[in-house]
């Protein structure tokens, strides 16, 4: 890579050799007679080439970019010394890890399930047969697809109704509402 300089000051550049930039910022300067036959050397320098009225073609060196841990690059800076233009990294601290999003209300039916223990669950369900409350409540349960939401007010309600019939207690409750 090399960059075009005008009295210590980067006119085009950073940019490949016989990048058409390049070649026509040398051209509109002067320095090349037409834009397809430059009066340059066929490759690119490696040392500083000194061409008239303070302009020079300078060799560039880009340093990597291996921010240290914590860090990340934030831009990069370019300098010109000792006849070498230099691109190197800039660092900044890297941005807080996203934080997770906060768990979903929605459960599939299944896991939903899951969160009663075995007796809660049998009992729950015979109340089923001789309970309307949660007769109505289990064919509601059978008619939602895949999901349900733990913040719905039919599935607090239910959960709820369990505790006053004893089949859960408020602790028990709370743990199978919470997402």
């Amino acid at each position: 890579m090399i960059c075009l300089v005008l009295n210590n000051n980067i006119v085009v550049g950073p940019t490949a050799w016989g990048d058409q930039e390049i070649t026509l910022a040398l051209f509109r300067a002067g320095f090349i007679d037409t834009p397809d036959k430059p009066l340059l050397p066929a490759e690119e320098p490696t040392s500083a080439a000194t061409l008239a009225n303070g302009y020079a073609i300078l060799p560039v060196t880009v340093e990597p970019d291996a921010p240290p841990s914590g860090q990340i690059v934030t831009g990069h800076v370019t300098t010109i010394a000792n006849n070498v233009v230099t691109v190197a990294p800039v660092y900044g601290p890297a941005p807080p890890a996203p934080t997770p999003p906060p768990p979903s209300s929605q459960v599939a039916k299944v896991d939903f399930l899951k969160r009663f223990q075995d007796s809660e669950l049998t009992a729950a369900k015979a109340l089923e047969a001789t309970d309307t409350n949660m007769g109505i409540f289990w064919e509601k349960f059978r008619a939602v697809t895949n999901y349900v939401d733990l913040t719905d007010t039919e599935i607090t309600g239910a959960v709820n109704y369990l505790v006053t019939k004893q089949v859960l207690t408020q602790d028990r409750a709370t743990a199978i509402l919470t997402p």
